[in-house]
């Protein structure tokens, strides 16, 4: 759906009539990030997984992202397509957005979800250091290591479908 004329990608299910949940990713993921959540939520609630402008199959203009380039987007996502408020559930940086969506945005927000995530306003302690992203095999393995709890699932194939799919999709800068 074209959204300021840009690209943005993503699913949804559930009854249209129901509460409606926007699930957003971490930075340098997309909404497939949800997949395993995705049915279930579904079930009850009107549930969009998004990827957000910048994100996975969405549009990739070549600008400085600020937290308020992607509240404004997703605030006029929910205009163009009628959902006057919605839940916000992010992990990571997608719960710092989802914070700052609140914020910005309270008119759209009927609440938050956030996992994951220490960051947003206001001062940042603890948590993980910088986690790696470097495009290469070696930089995705890294970086599916530090954020899956459970090593063992980290295999070959899932590093290289990871790095095919950043690369297809132009990830490499967001």
């Amino acid at each position: 759906v074209p959204i300021f004329g840009q690209r943005i990608a993503f699913y949804e299910a559930g009854p249209r009539r129901a509460e409606t949940i926007i699930l957003l990713p971490n930075l340098g993921w997309d909404s497939h990030a949800w997949a395993q959540n995705f049915s279930i939520i579904s079930r009850e609630y009107h549930v969009i997984a998004i990827d957000p402008l910048g994100f996975g199959l969405s549009a990739k203009p070549l600008l400085d992202y600020k937290m308020d380039t992607w509240t404004d987007m997703l605030a006029e996502f929910l205009r163009v397509r009628e959902i006057p408020r919605a839940t916000f559930v992010g992990a990571v940086m997608g719960g710092a957005l989802s914070v700052q969506m609140a914020l910005d945005h309270p008119d759209r927000v009927e609440g938050i979800i956030v996992t994951a995530s220490n960051s947003g306003p206001g001062p940042h302690e603890g948590g993980m250091s910088r986690i790696p992203s470097e495009p290469s095999l070696a930089g995705t393995r890294a970086n599916l290591l530090a954020l899956f709890y459970d090593s063992t699932l980290v295999s070959d194939t899932l590093v290289r479908a990871r790095f095919a799919f950043r690369l297809r999709t132009n990830d490499g800068y967001t």
